[in-house]
């Protein structure tokens, strides 16, 4: 039998099965305030039977923004999140966003602390998500979405 339909316990958090819907970017927020479609939307795939739903990509800073109509929570954020009643926390570690770029042997050109070894390109995400760690609640999970392949030959 799949584990799919089978509850899983992260920390203190227990999902009634493992089915995820993945964040959406909405781009339909006012200068990042969540609207009236956020209302709808929201509460629409969480009836919806998955485990987890994960809000869209949400900044903590005005410049990190794809477009104005980006979430954002700047004010206070990481904590903001806890209460507001989220129950877990994630950090964006991919598809070329800033931290990915620490992680990748091939565009991390770097010539500091943060290059070279895995170690090193691991420094400055493993710094944010400790600080991270340190402003979310200890009994709610924190996660990191990675891209761990660059699909280039002879790179890890």
């Amino acid at each position: 039998m799949s584990q799919l339909f089978t509850p899983i316990t992260l920390r203190n958090f227990t999902l009634d099965n493992r089915i995820v819907v993945p964040l959406l970017c909405q781009y339909s927020s006012d200068d990042g305030i969540a609207l009236d479609w956020h209302a709808q939307h929201l509460p629409a795939l969480a009836i919806s039977g998955a485990g987890l739903v994960v809000v869209e990509m949400t900044n903590v800073e005005p410049i990190g923004r794809i477009t104005p109509w980006c979430a954002r929570l700047w004010n206070d954020a990481t904590r903001w999140v806890a209460r507001a009643g989220f129950d877990s926390c994630g950090m964006h570690g991919a598809h070329g966003y800033l931290l990915s770029s620490f992680f990748s042997p091939l565009s991390n050109q770097r010539e500091n602390e943060s290059s070279g070894s895995i170690e090193n390109r691991m420094r400055f995400p493993v710094e944010v998500f400790r600080a991270m760690r340190e402003a979310w609640p200890v009994d709610k999970p924190l996660g990191v979405r990675l891209s761990c392949v660059d699909w280039v030959d002879g790179i890890p």
